[in-house]
């Protein structure tokens, strides 16, 4: 399955995850519109909502939290030297790396390794990304909430290149 996340507006923190057809599936927001380190966003799905934040101004860790319940469904740290973040949902893990050396393709694995979703960024201002899913992990329930948790990881990654300058 292809999908695809684009941002519509350059000054907004917005991102819309379409499929081929063009419908929307699935939204993420930020609450502000400008990068800080305890930023937080709101992901919105048919299967529930959820809200993905920095667990304080000075960590590293990031909380994910079901929106209705408040529960904190998983937290993850990413690993920049590695390049690798570990997230486990309901008792299942996974792995969220960098595909590449030279180029910005990252991707999630399960704990066998095995290929989840690649997602390859199409380069601009704003955040593009092309996203393929492997067939067998369409019915995953936790894919969508992954998918945001990648597209969150990569903002803070562009975020923090571009004020490294």
């Amino acid at each position: 399955m292809n999908l695809y996340l684009s941002q519509p507006s350059f000054w907004k923190r917005e991102y819309i995850l379409t499929k081929d057809d063009g419908s929307q599936i699935a939204g993420m927001k930020y609450r502000n519109s400008f990068f800080v380190k305890n930023n937080e966003a709101e992901v919105a799905t048919n299967n529930g909502a959820w809200i993905i934040k920095r667990k304080s101004f000075w960590s590293a860790e990031v909380l994910v939290i079901e929106k209705n319940t408040q529960i904190v469904v998983c937290t993850f740290k990413y690993n920049g030297w590695r390049k690798l973040m570990k997230c486990t949902i309901d008792f299942n893990n996974y792995h969220f790396k960098k595909a590449g050396f030279f180029h910005s393709v990252y991707s999630w694995e399960d704990e066998a390794g095995a290929n989840i979703m690649k997602y390859k960024p199409v380069f601009g201002l704003k955040l593009k990304l092309n996203i393929e899913s492997n067939e067998k992990y369409n019915r995953d329930k936790n894919l969508f909430l992954l998918l945001f948790i990648g597209t969150y990881q990569i903002n803070s990654i562009r975020a923090a290149a571009a004020s490294a300058g």
